[in-house]
């Protein structure tokens, strides 16, 4: 997303944040450069903010943690920030007996004061009752973030569609889809709903369409 973000930016000069609670900054390069390339303009767009100091001791970042870091990249660089991911809600530490709907509001706030597009990822109920998440996963899923959906202006859903053969055959398959569009166009390509199947390779990371075989 962040690529496809900076690839129709009007801005050669913004960016892209990624708030990391759990992965470290090496993973989340690392991936960045296979994704764009090592001589890319892109590869150095993105900034990332990770949960954890230069002691690898975790600071608990909150809200207000989050959104200090972004701006103090944003100031400090004069610079836009077309979009901010979060990975991921459940991590994010709460203050004063906050709730997962009140994190997820003030991360909604976030977006406001950095006038950015904010991708918010969240854990789901998989794994509930042994299941693999087989079954496409509904609006509802964020695991006990009650009203989720009503915040949130889109919900795009992941799931494992052939999650309990994968460990016996070489087959990796991902199905996304829209399942929350707050304003819905007749122009949009995909419509809510409608799960879109997708080879995984793990290697590369990269994502293609699956064949009819």
């Amino acid at each position: 997303i962040f690529r496809h973000i900076l690839q129709n930016s009007k801005d050669p000069n913004s960016i892209v944040i990624f708030v990391s609670l759990e992965m470290t900054l090496n993973s989340i390069a690392t991936r960045w450069r296979n994704l764009v390339g090592e001589d890319s303009p892109l590869t150095d767009r993105l900034y990332i903010v990770s949960n954890f100091d230069e002691n690898d001791k975790a600071r608990c970042l909150t809200t207000a943690g989050i959104l200090s870091e972004c701006l103090k990249i944003k100031n400090g660089l004069g610079v836009e920030i077309e979009s901010i991911a979060v990975d991921h809600l459940h991590i994010i530490q709460s203050v004063s007996k906050e709730t997962l709907n009140d994190i997820w509001q003030k991360i909604k706030d976030v977006a406001v004061e950095t006038n950015s597009f904010i991708i918010l990822l969240s854990q789901t109920t998989k794994g509930k009752g042994g299941s693999l998440c087989d079954r496409p996963l509904d609006k509802d899923a964020s695991f006990n973030c009650s009203q989720f959906a009503w915040i949130s202006s889109w919900i795009i859903t992941i799931h494992q569609p052939l999650g309990s053969v994968q460990g016996e055959t070489d087959l990796r398959c991902l199905s996304w889809g829209y399942v929350k569009i707050r304003e819905k166009s007749k122009n949009d390509k995909v419509q809510v709903g409608q799960f879109q199947l997708a080879h995984y390779d793990i290697n590369s990371g990269h994502l293609r369409q699956l064949t009819k075989d």
